[in-house]
């Protein structure tokens, strides 16, 4: 009989949960305090279980298209530099055969310089192979000369106005230098309207619109010698005088304002020049 009570006891002896530690079933166990309380954690709950589920399922999905583009273009660049060698090979082979077979023999223009000039639509053939003639004998066509003797001529009358206002800054109560000034600026103008007529001329005559030159004005280029003296002047110091100019200064002077003194000094200077 106490054997039978004692069983009976262990059946009917139910362990449970004490009610203040029991888990509420409702809502998925989320939450605390009242049933509208626990609702409404819930649904922060949820949305933030929802936000990183879609953060999961982008981060998963962009790794996986990431890696296939890496492994579809190294198999692009692999299937790409196979090509390119097998068509290097198939070219090599091709050109060791064609000079096997003497295809490259007898070429036009073998053992010749390339010619590297490129050939201007804008001019017509006879002109081109004109000049391309001069130019095999050590001539220019025109408008190259004409260019040339305009880049030397106004660096020459620059030079001598320069030279000219040097002697006046050096000399200010010379009357000889004073006219001698006034006598080169005259001639600098004169100078200006040759060189400009040529540039009319080079202009008409030039290949390249790009190669135009605009026209000098003389009280310009007198204000940019005047500025930038130093820089027009000849840098070995040895300054060329326009013996002709000197002369017509001389005559145009009257006896009483000749120093002859400095007309020794200039006769010298001109000998000097000369021996150089």
């Amino acid at each position: 009989m106490e054997e039978e009570e004692k069983e009976a006891e262990v059946i009917f002896d139910i362990k449970h949960t004490v009610p203040q530690h029991r888990q509420y079933l409702e809502f998925e166990g989320v939450g605390f305090g009242t049933p509208a309380q626990r609702q409404r954690q819930y649904q922060q709950y949820k949305v933030v279980r929802a936000t990183e589920n879609v953060y999961q399922h982008r981060v998963q999905k962009l790794a996986a298209h990431t890696e296939d583009s890496l492994v579809l273009k190294d198999k692009q660049q692999a299937k790409k530099t196979v090509i390119s060698n097998a068509l290097h090979r198939l070219v090599e082979d091709l050109i060791q055969e064609s000079m096997k077979r003497g295809d490259f023999d007898n070429l036009p223009g073998q053992g010749k310089p390339l010619d590297y000039s490129a050939h201007n639509p804008l001019v017509d053939s006879a002109t081109y192979n004109i000049n391309k003639i001069l130019v095999n004998n050590g001539y220019a066509p025109e408008w190259i000369t004409l260019s040339s003797d305009i880049r030397k001529e106004i660096k020459q009358a620059r030079e001598n106005l320069a030279v000219a206002h040097k002697r006046r800054s050096e000399n200010p109560t010379s009357a000889y230098d004073a006219r001698f000034w006034q006598q080169t600026v005259v001639k600098f103008r004169t100078d200006i309207k040759e060189i400009n007529a040529k540039i009319d001329k080079y202009n008409l005559i030039v290949p390249f619109l790009e190669k135009q030159k605009m026209p000098y004005s003389a009280e310009r280029e007198v204000r940019r010698v005047l500025e930038n003296l130093d820089q027009y002047l000849p840098s070995d110091g040895s300054y060329s005088y326009n013996v002709s100019l000197m002369a017509e200064t001389y005559q145009s002077l009257p006896n009483q304002s000749i120093d002859w003194r400095q007309v020794w000094h200039d006769i010298k200077q001109i000998f000097k020049a000369g021996k150089q």
